[in-house]
């Protein structure tokens, strides 16, 4: 927990002072990061397979994945905690062909 999302309570008890971390209820200790990872239909049938492989090596969160009317081209969002992994999640995805990324903190 760093400085600013601590609060202090003072509390005098038996002339002793005691300090008291107390969690902010407003305030999430974790930040997030939302990955989002678009491809053609042709692009997903020629590298559906690594891309799923790529995917598991991450703790993400499968936020939504889905499959477009008309193009059938693929849009995938998922939550991740570590900024680096979520750089690291985009650069190997976009690293196939016809795949594009984007990340965003949540």
């Amino acid at each position: 927990m760093n400085d600013l999302q601590r609060s202090l309570q003072w509390h005098i008890c038996n002339e002793t002072i005691v300090e008291e971390d107390l969690e902010d209820p407003y305030v999430d200790n974790k930040p997030m990061w939302k990955v989002t990872i678009q491809c053609s239909a042709e692009s997903w049938g020629n590298h559906a397979v690594a891309f799923k492989a790529i995917a598991a090596q991450y703790a993400a969160t499968t936020l939504s994945s889905k499959k477009m009317k008309g193009d059938e081209r693929r849009i995938m969002e998922y939550e991740l905690e570590n900024v680096n992994d979520a750089e690291e999640f985009i650069e190997r995805s976009m690293a196939l062909s016809g795949f594009i990324g984007t990340f965003e903190a949540l």
